[in-house]
């Protein structure tokens, strides 16, 4: 009564733990990263957004002064745009320029490219350094005569 019947599967776990662990730390890994990535994305999209709202503001300040309709200037949309983005420490980590598109006469869209790195990727066989993030975001100027 005492001793175990031969075949006793006590102690099998054991062997299971090291893939179950393997498993977990991996997914973990996949989750850190993907949130990292997730996170960069969310930081570039609110750069270009103040900075498209910087642009559009700043672009349309000659033709308000003088009392005619606003008019989008390209050469300071693109000044206003470099400038906010590299007050927030962001346009020299970009992996290409931005660029500031007039897609109508009271819009401006600005694009912006980076890499979001990984943290636990990089430290893995064959793991990537990161990967590529963008954001492109469309600003509206709406006057208000009140």
């Amino acid at each position: 009564m005492g001793e175990p019947p031969i075949g006793d599967d006590r102690g099998s776990v054991l062997f299971l733990f090291p893939a179950a662990f393997l498993i977990v730390l991996v997914l973990g890994a996949i989750a850190i990263d993907s949130g990292a990535a997730f996170l960069r994305q969310r930081e570039l999209a609110a750069a270009a957004d103040a900075a498209a709202n910087d642009a559009i503001t700043l672009a349309v300040r000659d033709s308000l002064a003088v009392g005619s309709e606003p008019v989008i200037d390209q050469a300071a949309a693109d000044a206003a745009v470099r400038a906010s983005l590299d007050r927030r420490g962001i346009l020299h980590e970009l992996s290409a320029p931005p660029v500031v598109t007039v897609v109508a006469p009271d819009r401006i869209e600005v694009h912006v490219e980076a890499v979001a790195d990984y943290v636990i990727a990089p430290a893995l066989p064959g793991g990537r350094d990161g990967t590529p993030v963008q954001a492109t975001v469309t600003v509206r100027l709406a006057v208000d005569d009140g």
